[in-house]
């Protein structure tokens, strides 16, 4: 089973941890709200079920993907009547939008399931897409054992994720920047083009 499969699986399990999500989203939230204004365009790529995406559409102008078509279901009834356009696309084999359309890309917890060379290719695509910032919300090397035992069991890339990403960032041709939120998670704020408030 691939990694979109076992998502589209998961949807109706997923969604159940909406509320835990937004609120485990609103550091994160907070931090990028003082760097842009409200007229920013971003795109949330592996958006879920939509609980960033919709903690964001609230300070800015906001456009969700995701592979799995059963979690874009679920993002839409959630969100019905919320201004986000939510959209079936994977990014692997790239996503329906051209060179530098929105400002910022964001993705959170989607890049630690990728093996490493997908995840090289979809940060290539995030960069590609974003004319301002890229920013990864995902896993840091704090260790958990719930987490741990949480990712064993999905048998994806997360421990490859945790050894090796920083090393994955430098070899990118822009700067980036580490800022940690908790034990076990941090954004990382890939540089494209200088921010203004």
């Amino acid at each position: 089973m691939n990694h979109l499969d076992l998502f589209d699986r998961i949807a109706p399990i997923y969604a159940l941890f909406y509320g835990y999500q937004r609120r485990g989203y609103a550091k994160a939230v907070d931090i990028i709200r003082s760097d842009y204004n409200p007229k920013t365009t971003l795109l949330d790529v592996g958006c879920g079920t939509g609980a960033l995406s919709s903690l964001l559409s609230t300070h800015f102008q906001v456009s969700a993907v995701d592979g799995a078509p059963k979690m874009i279901t679920h993002a839409r009834k959630q969100h019905q009547g919320e201004p986000i356009d939510f959209q079936v696309g994977n990014i692997l084999t790239g996503l329906p939008y051209s060179d530098e359309q929105v400002e910022v890309v964001i993705t959170s917890f989607m890049l630690h399931g990728l093996a490493p060379q997908e995840r090289a290719m979809a940060l290539k695509e995030c960069c590609r897409i974003a004319s301002r910032e890229v920013i990864v919300l995902d896993y840091s090397t704090g260790r958990n054992l719930l987490i741990d035992v949480v990712e064993r069991l999905e048998n994806g890339h997360y421990f490859s994720f945790i050894a090796t990403f920083t090393e994955t960032l430098k070899q990118l041709p822009y700067p980036h920047q580490i800022i940690p939120l908790s034990k076990t998670s941090a954004l990382y704020r890939i540089t494209k083009q200088k921010t203004d408030p």
